[in-house]
């Protein structure tokens, strides 16, 4: 898991910084890696090159991108990296949901807010990296990642997969309802029983319907409301409850 931290000010670095590399060694995470810009511009430039899991971005920055902005601009290619800010202002709190942050944290930030952070995003690299769905159409076998999952749709007589990135749907010959038997139940949560989807791409809830992270639009049944609740909050929400002393 790669953590990306951009921050411009040194002491607020190395806060940081600790207080990730504390959290790994009380739970023993060797697979973690921490990356350090200290200018949105030149986070800017090599992002694509990246391969990130985590952002924890500061706002304000002098004479260049604050924030905000590059977080704009993340945003339009990659919905699915958390991001946390990290600042001393109150200012931009409201526009933070506008990228969908994980957190809003103010300076100094406590350890036990960071650990949270790690939680939160540690559980969704680890249900999302290198996990895949198994499929066959015919003799084509193949295997699609979850990460590219937005959901799936029974639409008589295929199980059709919708894919992220505007890629081609995929029609399968297979019953919609041994789906829940093949998937991870943290990540895969029937919504409808026409609809079974992947909570990392859910967006927002309302009673009827869901918004995925390409714009589409999901119903709803009564069934399924409390489960594909209670599915969003611990995939955005819940972390460990109770954490080690601050060691800075």
């Amino acid at each position: 898991m790669n953590v990306v931290i951009c921050e411009d000010e040194r002491i607020y670095l190395k806060s940081i910084s600790e207080k990730i590399q504390h959290w790994m060694r009380i739970h023993n995470r060797e697979d973690v890696q921490i990356l350090y810009f200290s200018s949105t511009e030149d986070l800017m430039e090599q992002w694509d090159k990246l391969s990130a899991d985590l952002l924890l971005l500061d706002i304000q920055f002098t004479n260049e991108l604050n924030g905000m902005e590059l977080a704009r601009h993340i945003r339009k290619t990659d919905e699915q990296i958390p991001i946390v800010f990290i600042t001393s202002l109150d200012t931009f709190v409201y526009e933070g949901y506008t990228v969908s942050a994980l957190r809003y944290l103010r300076k100094p930030v406590r350890y036990e807010e960071i650990a949270e952070c790690m939680d939160i995003a540690y559980k969704q690299y680890t249900l999302n990296h290198n996990r895949f769905f198994a499929a066959s159409e015919g003799s084509h076998r193949f295997l699609i990642a979850y990460q590219d999952i937005l959901y799936f749709e029974a639409r008589s007589p295929y199980t059709v997969v919708r894919l992220k990135d505007d890629q081609e749907e995929l029609k399968l010959r297979m019953r919609f309802s041994e789906l829940p038997a093949r998937l991870n139940p943290e990540l895969f949560v029937q919504c409808h029983r026409s609809y079974l989807v992947n909570v990392a791409h859910v967006r927002g809830i309302k009673r009827n319907e869901l918004l995925m992270s390409n714009q589409d639009v999901l119903p709803i049944s009564r069934p399924y409301l409390a489960g594909i609740n209670q599915a969003f909050d611990r995939y955005y929400l819940e972390g460990n409850a109770s954490y080690a002393v601050d060691p800075v």
